[in-house]
């Protein structure tokens, strides 16, 4: 029995640095249905073979991110109010919060390592450091439902949803919550937003996506909020239910994964919307599952080892730096945009406007001041060589 028990851990330390060490993974939270227990599912992306990972009890795991540098999973807990991190074999668990009320989305800064979450009854949205420390509240007004939220590394802003029935909304800010925007709003031509309640981004061709569990459809728009779109419903072609009440969004490669929280299963369709989306993914549980590998599924999230930096985004002379799953674009004198394809005028002395800190002085007005210097030297010698 011992031995049996030796090579069980043996297998599942196997699975769990495979996957973490050689392929892109997807992360799903799931609520309690048909006692099961509320829990967290994984399964690398090329087999999309669900196994429950050994994370302890949970309520309601409503938002996860994975750091790959450390390789520990993040997730927040919204019944329970709390933050959590553990490495995926369950080893190292970490409450880092046990008072984070509602806490919803949460999203990782790898660069920064820094953790940004929402909790739905403070109206608000955190910040923190990844060990749980140096907690501040960076957006307190305006908010009455925060939930799932996402951090674009290449411009550093966040975005999130708010979700507030027709007067729902999805926004975005610097992560220092300056320079806030709303992006989509309900307006009188049309019914954008009624519950939304998942967002992604794609990072290299600079898209929101967002799901809408009350409206059953998937939406997308540039980063900026223009051009926002109807990308597929559940009467895009003619047939009911093919998006029916889709929990949470996660874009990866050339598509667009959902969940639903009665569909049991991912949803996966081309994310140009060119095609249905199709049900994949299968389960490894040793368990009796009656309707497909997920029970109550209410968040996804992918994560992938793609190095950016290898498809030279950055232009003009730009210099790429990133990581497993990030990217950002440093630019040079001139140009900028993410990925440093515009033209940026030049200050006097070849500063970029508004590089400048405050109190800084730039490199025109140094030299005026030693011009001025350098004068008043000049006069002061001739007055004495004159009295001399």
């Amino acid at each position: 029995m011992d031995s049996l028990y030796f090579l069980g851990i043996l297998y599942m330390c196997y699975f769990i640095l495979r996957d973490v060490h050689a392929i892109d993974l997807m992360l799903v939270g799931e609520l309690n249905v048909l006692s099961i227990g509320s829990h967290i599912s994984m399964a690398p992306m090329n087999t999309l073979s669900f196994k429950s990972l050994n994370l302890g009890d949970m309520g309601d795991p409503h938002g996860i991110d994975f750091d790959p540098v450390d390789a520990r999973i993040y997730w927040t807990d919204m019944k329970k109010g709390t933050i959590t991190r553990s490495r995926l074999s369950g080893s190292n668990k970490e409450v880092l919060f046990n008072n984070a009320l509602g806490a919803h989305g949460i999203t990782i800064d790898k660069e920064d390592r820094v953790m940004y979450w929402s909790e739905e009854k403070r109206r608000s949205i955190w910040v923190a450091n990844l060990d749980g420390t140096n907690r501040t509240r960076i957006i307190s007004t305006g908010l009455k439902e925060p939930g799932d939220m996402q951090l674009d590394p290449v411009e550093k802003r966040l975005y999130w949803i708010d979700e507030s029935g027709v007067h729902s909304k999805i926004e975005s800010a610097k992560v220092d919550g300056s320079d806030r925007k709303t992006l989509i709003v309900n307006n009188l031509d049309r019914l954008w937003l009624k519950n939304p309640t998942g967002i992604s981004l794609d990072i290299v061709e600079r898209k929101i996506y967002w799901c809408d569990d009350k409206l059953d459809y998937i939406g997308r728009a540039n980063m900026d909020g223009s051009e926002p779109e109807n990308l597929f419903s559940k009467s895009s072609w003619f047939l009911p239910n093919l998006v029916y009440q889709p929990e949470s969004i996660a874009v990866h490669g050339d598509y667009v994964y959902f969940v639903e929280l009665m569909g049991f299963q991912v949803n996966r369709m081309p994310k140009d919307g060119s095609s249905r989306p199709k049900k994949v993914g299968k389960v490894e549980k040793v368990l009796f599952v009656p309707y497909g590998p997920l029970q109550g599924p209410v968040d996804i999230y992918i994560h992938t080892d793609f190095d950016y930096c290898s498809t030279s985004p950055c232009k003009q002379g730009g210099q790429c730096k990133g990581g497993k799953g990030w990217y950002r674009c440093n630019c040079i004198p001139g140009t900028g945009g993410p990925f440093c394809e515009k033209a940026v005028p030049l200050l006097h002395g070849g500063m970029e406007p508004n590089s400048q800190k405050e109190g800084g002085a730039s490199v025109g007005g140094i030299l005026g001041g030693l011009l001025i210097v350098a004068l008043i030297i000049i006069i002061i010698a001739v007055v004495c060589y004159r009295r001399g």
